[in-house]
């Protein structure tokens, strides 16, 4: 695909859909080659798939099959299969396998399925197994009764925070971390078929869940008669593990950990399914910036101080000062920015019907999207600006977001069986206009699934707005909203205002969803800060200050 690019010009942008007939690797058009190609990585419907982190290789489930591995690189073009015949499975005897993922290097594929009882009472076969990544050798096997939740695409699929696995590498692959009843066993990240012992393990009792960074790890324990929850940050070195900083806390059942792209602090998002207040029907969340200096709370700048979060997604670039964007309370929920260092909000973007962030790659622009049972209106920013780029009309129930590896094509897609009507895939230009679509190619509830390839750091340039595109971008005033003048018409009495289209009814409510834009936007300094709803919020059930630290 890449012999008709120039040597200077990045590679194309593509994307992986998956549908009920088939699994196809898209190319989307480019100055130099105008046409959408296509490509057939499976002939026959998939269960799920998975994407190498640097987007080189894509492992596919066929039920009828097992787990195959296709090349997605530019040189050569993957070759299609043939029709006629069926895929060959890259990993034996994986036909019942029902999640899977690469490990963060692509070395190694981690597979899980049902644990089955064996029949002469001997010990049941593994059913969470490590493979080799090159040719497919079986290497070591482990039991795991809960199902992993580590699933593919998780930056595309409205689904749980929670997602997790209790195997895990840390970024560099150094070590692997095995999380089991009580315990954590650590192993060297290299695998071998034999001879693999845990070099040392880490008490930690009840744990439910681990998360992984390159030089950290965080573990949660959840409430147990009577008990407070717990997490703890601790950083980890070969033969050595050092506790950080700790919290305990009530009313809490899950948490949810998102890292920042250095890996030394992350977000805990604990939750409840139960709102014992009775403000909402999805339950009670808190948020905390885990660091080295400890565990702090993370202000919610809503103006009823809600506890409920919409979402949270920290910026992606790796070398920026850290920030995270936050959207909590009730809708409109206010959508705001955050300092990666203390928590404290910086700028609020203002209030609107929004419940996903979606970050380009390069941390340039971000998307809040309102999408699942919200119109679907987007909201593209600059980041750097501060400035809306804009906005985009979807129009339909979307399932599927996410950028494109360019930081300039931002992709939706309405998937089966969340919708089984006007299935396909959409991009849209970072500034709003329409980019592309599929030409109805899966409708009426043929598309499953579809991703961005990802791309390495560097393949793509961090480009700013175009010129041309920054002049004719609306311009907004300093309340969020677009500068127009106010006609001012006749004076309606409240009693008459329904009947000119200016009630309160559903139908009404639901116009002026579709049609608001963010108001209220403002920088948060220490001038106004103290104005600002949630920084003074105690969060129920909260422990006092973080634990001294100590080594284990």
């Amino acid at each position: 695909m890449s012999s008709s690019s120039s040597p200077t010009s990045p590679p194309p942008l593509k994307m992986i859909a998956r549908s009920k007939k088939a699994v196809e690797l898209i190319q989307f058009p480019t100055t130099s080659s105008p046409e959408t190609k296509r490509t057939i990585l499976s002939p026959t419907s998939s269960s799920f798939h998975s994407l190498s982190a640097d987007g080189s290789r894509a492992l596919i489930h066929v039920p009828s099959v097992g787990v195959i591995v296709r090349d997605l690189d530019d040189e050569p073009d993957p070759a299609p299969p043939a029709s006629d015949s069926p895929p060959v499975a890259f990993l034996l005897g994986t036909e019942k396998v029902q999640c899977g993922y690469w490990s963060p290097r692509g070395t190694y594929i981690v597979t899980w399925e049902r644990p089955v009882k064996s029949t002469d009472g001997s010990a049941p076969p593994p059913n969470l197994k490590i493979w080799s990544g090159s040719d497919g050798t079986f290497l070591q096997g482990f039991n795991c009764k809960p199902f992993p939740k580590k699933l593919s695409s998780e930056n595309q699929q409205q689904a749980s925070y929670v997602q997790w696995s209790p195997l895990q590498w840390n970024t560099d692959e150094e070590l692997l971390f095995h999380c089991v009843t009580n315990e954590i066993h650590v192993y060297p990240g290299t695998v071998t078929p034999s001879d693999f012992r845990y070099q040392y393990k880490i008490r930690v009792p009840n744990i439910t869940m681990l998360s992984v960074s390159r030089t950290h790890l965080l573990c949660f324990t959840p409430e147990l008669k009577g008990a407070p929850a717990r997490i703890s940050l601790h950083q980890h070195t070969p033969g050595h593990i050092a506790n950080i900083a700790s919290k305990s806390f009530f009313q809490t059942e899950e948490c949810a950990i998102m890292w920042n792209p250095a890996g030394n602090a992350c977000l805990a998002l604990t939750q409840t399914t139960v709102d014992t207040t009775g403000e909402s029907y999805y339950g009670s969340s808190n948020l905390f910036l885990v660091s080295t200096s400890g565990v702090t709370p993370v202000p919610l700048p809503n103006k009823d101080q809600s506890p409920l979060i919409q979402d949270v997604a920290w910026n992606p670039h790796p070398t920026k000062p850290s920030c995270f964007a936050l959207i909590s309370g009730k809708m409109p929920a206010m959508l705001s920015l955050h300092r990666g260092d203390t928590g404290q909000p910086s700028f609020l973007f203002g209030e609107c019907h929004r419940n996903v962030i979606s970050w380009s790659p390069h941390g340039r622009f971000v998307a809040f999207g309102g999408f699942g049972n919200l119109a679907g209106n987007v909201d593209i920013w600059d980041r750097n600006k501060l400035k809306i780029c804009g906005s985009l009309k979807v129009g339909t129930a979307a399932v599927g977001w996410g950028w494109g590896a360019d930081s300039r094509v931002f992709g939706i897609s309405v998937t089966t069986p969340r919708m089984n009507v006007e299935n396909g895939i959409r991009l849209f230009k970072y500034h709003g206009e329409k980019a592309w679509d599929d030409g109805g190619q899966y409708l009426p509830n043929q598309l499953l699934q579809s991703e961005f390839l990802p791309r390495k750091w560097g393949v793509f340039e961090d480009r700013p707005q175009s010129p041309e595109r920054r002049a004719s971008t609306p311009q907004r005033s300093f309340s969020g909203r677009e500068e127009e003048k106010k006609s001012t018409g006749a004076y309606v009495p409240p009693a008459a205002r329904r009947a000119a289209g200016r009630g309160n009814s559903l139908a009404e409510r639901m116009r002026k969803e579709k049609e608001e834009k963010t108001a209220g936007a403002m920088r948060v300094n220490s001038k106004n800060s103290g104005g600002i709803p949630g920084n003074s919020r105690k969060v129920p059930g909260a422990s006092g200050p973080p634990e001294k630290k100590q080594e284990c």
